[in-house]
Order: structure tokens, then C-alpha cells, then sequence
């Protein structure tokens, strides 16, 4: 379901807006972000593209649906955003500034009444994040839940290994000899990390069911080394 497309010439970089939805719904803070966005980027010049994956009950095969439609469009970028989550918009023209292959954000859960956020990262030997000087987290291990990848990355991962299908199955669900599964989010990473390197956008606040969570925020909160402290602003 393709709702709203404003995509002509690439000198700038330009976005594929897509979420799946198994049911055909989309929650009010979703709808809400998403039309916040769409402001943001137009008043940024930024060029998009949106389009829905919905009624398919395998999630694995409607992202691999949108990723196809990505790589046959125009744009540089895929933005992916489940449709259960709010998030903040204007965050979105910086991300793509930053440049990254992979820049993923830290999602919190939707457990009633506790803050928790379903990834991990690449630490020092003191166990402290692996910061860049943008401010960016360092990860081995997170959804695609909101994430913007560049076509890149989906163009070296299909390089890698040929599938006799029509649509090249970048996301899958499986589960190794020794009895550890990936969902198929983290699966598309984990292939993602054996070429380059997966970051996280850390400062969104999203709301996901009755939670509201910034993951800069929560690691501000954690017992740290100072020196830790500097490494945490966002530039």
C-alpha cells in the first residue's frame, strides 16, 4: 500500500519509508510521528517515499517484500519503522547527516511497567558502550524496529550469497545447530555485521504500548567512569 511518494532527483540523499503491518493497523502514536515526520522532511527538502507491507502474517517475508520495493526505487535510504511504536521526527534529517551504513534506534519494550530495550552492544574491557565521536553506540545485536540502512548495505549482503527466489530473503527467522534463534531482524544484523558495523542512534524517545523510554537517558542514568560521561552527548 503505497500512501505518499515525493521522490525526483538524488543529489541529496532521499528516503523509503516503509513498516509492515500483519492486521492492516497502524496505533495512534505511530500515525501521529509519522505525519510529524513527513512535515519535517519536506520543510528539510528531503524526499521520500512511503510504502506499506500489510495482511501478511509472516513478518520476515513482508520486510523482505519492502526491501525489494526499496532496492527497485529511486532512494538511498530504507527507513523502517514498525507500526506500534511513536517516535521522535525530527531526529530523522540528523540520522541521515550522520552518513552510516546502519544507524538503528534503541526501542524500548512493551512490557508494562519496566524499561527494558531488547539489544546489545559492543563494550570496553570495563563493560562500557564503544561510543564514536558522534555521540553513536556501537551494536552486535538489535531490531530493525526503527532503522535506517542505506541500499548499500543491502546490495553487499545480496552479493554474498545467491537465493534462486524472486525476492532475495534478507530477513529470515532460524535457529542454529546449537539451539540459539534470531528473529528475523536481528538475523538481517547479525549478516549485516559480518561486513560492516551496526550503530545506535541512542537519543529518540519512543513510545511503544504504555511505555515511553530515550535510551540516552536510561544509560545516563547507569553507574559509569567519567570519562564515559562526555562520550554520551549527542553532536
Amino acid at each position: 500500500m503505497r500512501i505518499s511518494e515525493n521522490v525526483g532527483g538524488h543529489k541529496k540523499p532521499s528516503l523509503f519509508i516503509c513498516s509492515p503491518s500483519y492486521n492492516g493497523e497502524f496505533n495512534c502514536h505511530f500515525v501521529v510521528s509519522l505525519l510529524q515526520t513527513i512535515k519535517c522532511l519536506d520543510k528539510a527538502g528531503i524526499q521520500y517515499s512511503i510504502l506499506f507491507e500489510v495482511y501478511n502474517s509472516l513478518i520476515g517475508g513482508a520486510r523482505n517484500i519492502l526491501a525489494d520495493a526499496f532496492l527497485k526505487s529511486g532512494c538511498s535510504h530504507m527507513l523502517t519503522i514498525d507500526s506500534d511504536q511513536g517516535w521522535s521526527p525530527e531526529v530523522i534529517p540528523r540520522m541521515l547527516e550522520l552518513d552510516k551504513d546502519c544507524l538503528t534506534g534503541a526501542v524500548i519494550s512493551r512490557k508494562p511497567n519496566c524499561e527494558e530495550y531488547a539489544l546489545k552492544i559492543n563494550t570496553y574491557q570495563d563493560m562500557t558502550p564503544k561510543v564514536n565521536e558522534q555521540g553513536l553506540i556501537s551494536c552486535f545485536s538489535n531490531g530493525v524496529a526503527f532503522a535506517l540502512i542505506k541500499r548499500t548495505v543491502f546490495e553487499k549482503i545480496k552479493a554474498k550469497k545467491e537465493y534462486k527466489t524472486n525476492v532475495y530473503p534478507f530477513f529470515q527467522h532460524i535457529y542454529n545447530e546449537d539451539g540459539s534463534e534470531f528473529g528475523e531482524d536481528m538475523y538481517f544484523i547479525n549478516e549485516w555485521n559480518k561486513i560492516g558495523e551496526t550503530w545506535i542512534y541512542p537519543d529518540i524517545t519512543f513510545k511503544h504500548g504504555t511505555n515511553e523510554g530515550n535510551y540516552h537517558q536510561f544509560l545516563l542514568k547507569q553507574p559509569q567512569p567519567e570519562r564515559l560521561v562526555p562520550c554520551l552527548t549527542m553532536v
